[in-house]
């Protein structure tokens, strides 16, 4: 059976509440094309108005669930430590382990088992629609992951509260159940995982390479040397120090030994380097960032296959006949109705008058009132074309129709729009930096003073002077919103600094009217103060080389979200790895069998007993010392102290995992994006004025042309290529 016959044939019977096989099968096929503009391969629903209702209301409140599974991993910095329970006195002190300060549920107390059911029931409520929109169909390997994640997580949310496990399983699954909803970051989390065996492959090189220039350093550096007595005592020894090395973590101090008996020493470290750190390390660079532009070729080739996809079927299903089976023309008044029916999916509601209309229009290229096959790809360039130009209107004009008729509004709507606004702020700003600079000046230049004097300085700071600058930027930022509406404000990446700084200093003066929680008064009008001086950066946007560049920047934002994501996403596992390998053995109680080991190490010497994985809180901030790699062997001497040498491999790991390739990650997007990004604006700047005009002008001739000789068209004709996809939601 073809495909035509498929979509035919479930389209046979009309609804049982009276709709009509018309309106189910517009709906159904601007199901599809919300699917293609997305660029996602979701299940069709099933045949009737209680699954197309479903899927609609997935599609709907799925940016929920995914908010909901990003707030879900803030719960285990709220939960007790597995190991606490294990403690003697079934208790962890914060003054006694060095723990986080957010205050924390018993692991089976009934408050967290009310917190995991809290949690998972949105999840539940989520896949219950799954079912009645497809059916129980869940196609794809994600979709079936995240189903048995769920049910996963409430099983074991009752186990720990009844019998508790030895090990968080739940703080494992919520990481999954965001990686199963969020499309993007999983595609960062495929990088990673296609680049390990490439990865392994030169660790195994790099740990021969350690291995033999160990074993050469015992020879030329015997144990009765200050070098050999310091760093090469033994082979393992040995190769523990040139691994520090190669991250540059104790350079020179591992040379200066040899180095102060003999100036040729330098050579053997200088070979090292050349092999370990300039070569191999730069080559699993360049693995990550070719399997960083593998993936994003092959994300691209799926975007275009998944899309082809879906207008196939949108089209096959729109061009069949219900009864008869046979091929029917697509009319523009069906087209229509069918992008009637796509304005009810989130992201396509639309206030602008017979704009679907309009887009139908312009997809009937031919103007014969009959969409064909090629006509209708083209589609969704002409959506994405239309609603990202489309601003939709200030909430003051929805509310009041009759304001956008007005005079004065279109007065202050064009104030709102000009540029002088910004050069008033600018003034301000300028002024506002000079008053700060003035109440400052002694503690500019390092002058002492008494404290009565930091004091008083202080307090001017935070005094009516600021305060006024901050509400006329509030104010300014208001009148903005109100006039143009949130849209069209944040369409200019200076606006959306202006607005992220604005936002950031009323929450902190709504703060400050609170009691006292995790910053005191005082803290807090510091951070506010210095959150306004991030205001001064919007003065670069006026050199124009800034003003590209911070465009270009803002425009990196989502890609860089995502790569950091993971980034944060393996910090975290190896977090709650941490927290089970080393909870607890970190603590200030000298009647414990590890204290007096961890202070004689270099760890206890420095006083690093803050770095510790009591909880999932220290453990991230630990594990963001360890991705800046300075000093990272002397965290890792600590854990070794306490527990054997073997703790080093769990550091050897996430350098692995957490440098080497996520931040290699992070390098490679940000180059990929960067230069694409930079290179489309180098050639809108050249772009002659007419030439688009003249580009369209000789395709229509070029497609007349063949029509004419009557030729038929295909892929290589000048067509509109897809844009990306426009307001797109990650459901899985």
């Amino acid at each position: 059976m073809g495909l035509r016959e498929v979509f035919s044939s479930e389209a046979t019977d009309g609804s049982s509440d009276g709709t009509s096989n018309e309106e189910i099968v517009n709906a159904r096929a601007a199901a599809l094309i919300y699917d293609a503009v997305d660029g996602e391969d979701r299940p069709l629903p099933a045949h009737g108005q209680c699954h197309l209702k479903s899927h609609l209301l997935r599609s709907r409140w799925v940016w929920v669930i995914r908010l909901w599974s990003v707030l879900g991993m803030l719960i285990e910095f709220f939960v007790e430590p597995h190991w606490c329970l294990r403690h003697s006195t079934g208790r962890c002190p914060n003054s006694k382990f060095y723990m986080s300060d957010f205050p924390k549920f018993g692991q089976q107390s009934i408050w967290m088992l009310a917190l995991n059911v809290i949690y998972f029931m949105p999840f539940l409520l989520d896949i219950g629609l799954r079912v009645l929109a497809y059916e129980g169909s869940f196609a794809t390997a994600s979709q079936r992951s995240y189903v048995a994640v769920v049910n996963i997580y409430a099983v074991v949310s009752f186990i720990d509260y009844f019998g508790l496990p030895t090990f968080d399983v739940l703080a494992f699954c919520r990481p999954l159940i965001f990686l199963a909803l969020h499309h993007t970051v999983r595609r960062e989390v495929k990088v990673v995982l296609s680049s390990i065996p490439q990865v392994l492959e030169l660790f195994f090189l790099g740990f021969l390479l350690l291995l033999f220039f160990a074993l050469v350093a015992i020879i030329l550096f015997p144990i009765t040397t200050e070098e050999g007595r310091m760093y090469f005592p033994s082979l393992l020894t040995g190769m523990w120090s040139l691994l520090v090395l190669l991250t540059t973590a104790n350079f020179p101090d591992v040379m200066l030994p040899a180095y102060r008996l003999s100036r040729a020493a330098f050579l053997y470290f200088f070979l090292f380097m050349i092999v370990g750190m300039f070569f191999l390390v730069n080559v699993l660079t360049a693995i990550v960032m070719s399997a960083y532009q593998r993936q994003v070729g092959v994300n691209r080739l799926n975007l275009k296959e998944t899309r082809q996809k879906k207008l196939n079927q949108a089209y096959e299903l729109l061009t069949t006949d219900p009864d008869t089976h046979e091929e029917v023309p697509l009319t523009l008044e069906r087209m229509d109705a069918v992008l009637e029916e796509l304005s009810h999916f989130r992201n396509f509601e639309t206030e602008a008058p017979n704009l679907y209309s309009q887009i139908s229009a312009q997809v009937d290229s031919s103007g014969d009132g009959i969409v064909s096959r090629s006509e209708f790809g083209s589609l969704i360039w002409v959506i994405t074309k239309h609603l990202s130009e489309e601003s939709p209107p200030p909430t003051l004009e929805k509310c009041f129709p009759t304001l956008a008729e007005s005079d004065i509004w279109q007065v202050a709507k064009s104030i709102a729009t000009s540029d002088w606004p910004g050069f008033v702020i600018d003034i301000l700003l300028v002024l506002n930096l000079i008053d700060m600079i003035v109440k400052l000046w002694p503690e500019i230049i390092g002058s002492e003073t008494a404290e009565e004097a930091v004091h008083d300085r202080r307090a001017a700071i935070a005094g009516w002077v600021q305060q006024t600058f901050t509400l006329i930027l509030v104010l300014e930022t208001v009148f903005k919103v109100a006039t143009i509406g949130l849209d069209r404000y944040l369409s200019s990446h200076i606006n959306q600094f202006d607005f992220a700084i604005t936002t950031s200093v009323v929450a902190i003066y709504l703060l400050n009217c609170f009691p006292e929680v995790l910053f005191s008064h005082a803290d807090l009008a510091r951070i506010s103060q210095c959150a306004r001086l991030f205001r001064f950066c919007r003065i670069l946007d006026r050199y124009q080389p800034y003003h590209h560049f911070g465009r270009i920047a803002f425009k990196l934002i989502p890609p860089a979200v995502d790569v950091l994501t993971v980034v944060a996403l393996i910090c975290y596992a190896f977090a709650v790895l941490g927290v089970f390998l080393f909870g607890g053995l970190i603590n200030d109680d000298p009647n414990d069998p590890n204290y007096e080991a961890v202070a004689k190490s270099s760890y206890g010497q420095a006083d690093y007993k803050v770095n510790n994985f009591n909880d999932i809180g220290m453990g991230m901030v630990t594990l963001f010392e360890l991705l800046v790699v300075n000093n990272w062997f002397m965290i890792a001497d600590g854990f070794s102290a306490a527990c054997g040498p073997g703790a080093r491999a769990y550091f050897v790991a996430f350098w692995a995992f957490g440098v080497l390739v996520g931040l290699n990650l992070f390098l490679s997007t940000i180059i990929e994006a960067f230069t694409t990004e930079y290179e489309e604006l180098e050639e809108a700047d050249f772009r002659l004025p007419d030439f688009s005009e003249a580009t369209a002008l000789s395709n229509a001739l070029y497609v007349d042309v063949k029509q004419s000789l009557q030729i038929p068209l295909d892929d290589t004709d000048p067509t509109h290529e897809p844009l990306p996809s426009y307001r797109s939601s990650d459901g899985p």
